[in-house]
């Protein structure tokens, strides 16, 4: 039986951000959060299914550390639509400008080109990694997402969940809440399914909060 990826929490920190006080939305009171994904399907599905959760503007980009000029898409109104590297450095496509961008891709992964082209907003972080498990920590965190949101993340790919601090989670398992129901299925971002990603050989890093 192939063993599971495993994916760590810390619940404290976690309830603490949940439950004791209210939820951050991830649009800003100075914009959204934009996310910029690699076209790769199993990043765009979670992408998908974290904009469930969080109101987020979705771009993919196709390319790697080498593409002078990635092929960039935007999610409007049920579709990919293309945008030009001129109006995504001038920030033109967006009817409210982002508050941070979240560029998701390892080194090899990224063009350079499209981290200067972000220099227009003040907050941009790169998460370096494609690792399913990894992505949802690192998403986790930046987003806040509940304990629940994230066993539902959990389940939908196959992760999982080591809770610590088993006692803080007993004492506050009455004001738990129950994970959203399940999305639709999105669609890819092109019209070609995207290179599958190799699974990883070493288990995700727990997450640093």
């Amino acid at each position: 039986m192939k063993q599971r990826r495993v994916l760590c929490l810390t619940v404290s920190l976690l309830l603490a951000l949940g439950f004791c006080v209210p939820v951050v939305s991830a649009r800003g009171a100075q914009g959204p959060i934009l996310l910029i994904v690699p076209d790769r399907f199993r990043v765009v599905q979670l992408s998908f299914d974290v904009a469930y959760l969080r109101p987020l503007v979705l771009l993919s980009y196709r390319g790697d550390a080498d593409t002078r000029r990635p092929l960039l898409h935007v999610w409007h109104q049920g579709k990919w639509v293309y945008i030009s590297a001129e109006d995504y450095e001038q920030g033109a496509f967006f009817r409210q400008q982002p508050s941070r961008v979240l560029i998701v891709g390892r080194e090899e992964d990224v063009s350079p080109t499209l981290v200067q082209a972000s220099s227009w907003c003040a907050a941009v972080k790169r998460l370096g990694t494609l690792d399913i498990a990894g992505l949802v920590n690192s998403l986790g965190a930046e987003l806040q997402l509940r304990p629940a949101e994230i066993k539902w993340l959990a389940a939908r790919y196959g992760l999982t969940v080591i809770e610590r601090n088993a006692e803080r989670r007993r004492s506050n398992r009455s004001v738990r809440r129950a994970a959203p129901a399940r999305p639709p299925k999105p669609k890819p971002a092109y019209d070609e399914a995207p290179e599958p990603i190799a699974e990883p050989v070493a288990e995700p890093e727990p997450p640093v909060m």
